[in-house]
């Protein structure tokens, strides 16, 4: 696999650690980029040379929660949008959140939390090659 890097958005620390814990176990090629809050993320895209290949992001956050990224994700530049799949977490199983995140174009997958290795392997695999 080339070298590859991605985003984790989730504003709780042990979940982030635990997410990026499974990315890098699976892809110890990949750079990963945690991030606690939206605004550091856009920003971060925004002043890139180089993007990400998938943004996990959080459903639920206190603040911008994963609709506000997905709102302020869709405004920036189109050669941003090309490069980048999303792929939503979410704590909940209502299914019509699932069907909201899919009216995204840049959303690839929406995934029910905890992340785990087997997560990682089934989903988060596929939305890189």
């Amino acid at each position: 696999m080339l070298s590859r890097f991605i985003y984790v958005i989730e504003t709780n620390a042990i979940d982030r650690y635990m997410t990026s814990a499974c990315l890098i176990d699976t892809f110890p090629l990949c750079r990963i980029f945690p991030f606690n809050t939206v605004d550091s993320a856009i920003h971060s895209l925004q002043h890139a040379s180089e993007y990400p290949s998938l943004i996990l992001v959080d459903q639920y956050m206190p603040d911008k929660d994963g609709w506000d990224f997905l709102e302020e994700y869709i405004s920036l530049d189109t050669y941003v949008l090309d490069k980048c799949k999303v792929v939503m977490l979410s704590s909940t199983s209502n299914p019509f959140d699932a069907v909201r995140a899919k009216k995204y174009e840049c959303v690839v997958d929406f995934i029910k939390k905890p992340v785990t290795d087997s997560f990682v392997a089934n989903h988060v695999k596929a939305h890189l090659n």
